[in-house]
């Protein structure tokens, strides 16, 4: 849907009526929940709306917009990998032994698909792909953000505020990428507009409820491991899409999720390992 929309509209213009959308959506629930956040939560939530609704969104447009939609989905497999990096840099979470190899080899991964043509022949870099990168950094430091800072506040109350936080940037695109002017002028605007609408109804509002809502209830590793089913949907679309899928990227996307899949069993064996030395003792 984020390739349809931008056959017609510019990247800012998708990210400025996709938050635009969004924040009108949740407008009532902020109106509402402004006055129930504490001082001391501002400036998180400012970072979190920062970092999920403005450089996240922005940089998956304009990654898409040079790049297949399947390559996309395919890089945001290293969601769960910079989930551990950034609870590791902020917030002293432990990275284990097997974690960091896993780190490393996940990294490689994303470097082959980066650095790889659809022939499996080494290319010039892929620039766009690293917005990609980018924004799955920003989805992992906006995890741990909302698991270590953003605690006691409702989903609702940190998604809604969120949005209404970046509601002036998203009309200030608006009126200077000339947002409205397109979608009346341009052919095929309203299809296009369509395809945003979706995204932000769904991708935005619901999705970002959902997801937050999990990582309240687990850890954000854990519930970054989504990121699982993504490449299995990206790769679904982008063949009937028709774009071209190579056994090296698909080669490195299985990289990188062996990779997602060793973090996640080293963090389930931990306690398992600890509960089983309580039970020896007692």
């Amino acid at each position: 849907m984020l390739k349809r929309a931008l056959e017609v509209f510019s990247p800012l213009q998708v990210f400025s009526a996709r938050m635009g959308l969004s924040a009108l959506v949740l407008l009532p629930f902020a109106v509402r929940d402004i006055v129930k956040i504490p001082r001391e939560k501002w400036p998180s939530l400012i970072l979190f709306a920062v970092l999920t609704n403005i450089f996240t969104t922005l940089f998956y447009a304009i990654a898409q917009s040079s790049i297949e939609s399947s390559l996309n989905g395919m890089l945001n497999t290293l969601t769960p990998l910079m989930t551990l990096l950034a609870g590791a840099v902020l917030y002293r979470q432990p990275i284990r032994s097997l974690q960091g190899v896993a780190l490393i080899l996940g990294l490689l991964g994303s470097a082959l698909l980066i650095l790889f043509d659809s022939n499996w022949q080494i290319g010039m870099i892929n620039s766009f792909a690293i917005f990609a990168i980018l924004a799955t950094l920003c989805n992992g430091l906006t995890a741990n953000i909302l698991k270590f800072s953003l605690q006691g506040l409702t989903v609702m109350e940190i998604s809604s505020v969120a949005f209404l936080i970046v509601l002036p940037v998203s009309l200030s695109f608006g009126i200077g990428t000339d947002l409205v002017p397109t979608l009346l002028s341009e052919e095929n605007a309203m299809s296009a507009f369509g395809y945003i609408v979706v995204l932000a109804i769904f991708a935005n509002v619901i999705g970002i409820l959902l997801l937050s809502r999990l990582i309240q209830l687990s850890s954000p590793v854990f519930a970054s491991l989504i990121t699982y089913l993504m490449p299995l949907v990206a790769l679904f679309w982008g063949m009937l899409d028709l774009e071209v899928i190579s056994l090296g990227e698909i080669a490195a996307m299985t990289l990188i999720l062996s990779c997602v899949w060793l973090i996640n069993r080293n963090r389930e064996e931990k306690p398992r390992a600890e509960q089983a030395e309580r039970q020896k003792i007692s």
